[in-house]
């Protein structure tokens, strides 16, 4: 049984499900897969979320980085590794 699950992130989009937030970010289908890979490479390269959030143009804010990296462990199934938010000095 396929769920939908409401994420909140603003006013304007807080009725989205989840597959809808993502679909919002990645744009089109062919253009969603490139920004995953995208994604997934800074991800795996990165040792914080902020990292990725500056690297890439598409993901604006480290909330958003963090539902897009979870949905690429649920949905997509890669196994991306844990990271902090920030550094901690």
């Amino acid at each position: 049984m396929k769920r939908k699950v409401l994420i909140p992130i603003n006013r304007e989009s807080e009725n989205l499900t989840a597959d809808e937030i993502i679909a919002e970010a990645f744009g089109s289908v062919g253009t969603g897969k490139v920004h995953v890979a995208h994604f997934t490479f800074y991800w795996q390269e990165s040792e914080t979320v902020l990292e990725v959030v500056n690297k890439l143009d598409f993901v604006a804010t480290i909330e958003e980085a963090e539902v897009t990296a979870d949905y690429i462990r649920r949905r997509i199934g890669v196994p991306l590794k844990e990271l902090p938010r920030e550094r901690n000095y």
